[in-house]
């Protein structure tokens, strides 16, 4: 399981055996999702107003990239389609969806 506690993204196993950080030193992560096939956690930095990802790796701080670099709103939410490569967005309260291809190279 993922987790955001705004200020870093955590991963827990179910059977509680495991717990670490996966991002460090974020602003305001606030939602987030998990694109299993790639090992990508995307989620909205609501202070930057961006949407980032970082690949989770075993060992080492993981690289974070922009997504989406302006133009995210307050209160924002996302989900990513991992099997149609599409990430998704909306702000809380608006009646639209904002949609994106994405693809990530290995």
């Amino acid at each position: 399981m993922i987790f955001s506690n705004r200020r870093n993204i955590r991963q827990i196993r179910t059977d509680g055996s495991e717990y670490k950080e996966a991002v460090a030193k974020l602003s305001n992560a606030v939602s987030l999702d998990f694109d299993i096939k790639t090992s990508m956690i995307y989620w909205t930095e609501q202070d930057l107003r961006k949407i980032q990802r970082a690949r989770i790796q075993a060992n080492s701080a993981p690289k974070i990239d922009d997504v989406m670099k302006n133009g995210l709103e307050d209160h924002s939410y996302i989900a990513v389609d991992w099997v149609g490569r599409n990430i998704y967005w909306a702000k809380q309260g608006k009646r639209d969806i904002s949609l994106s291809k994405y693809e990530v190279k290995p």
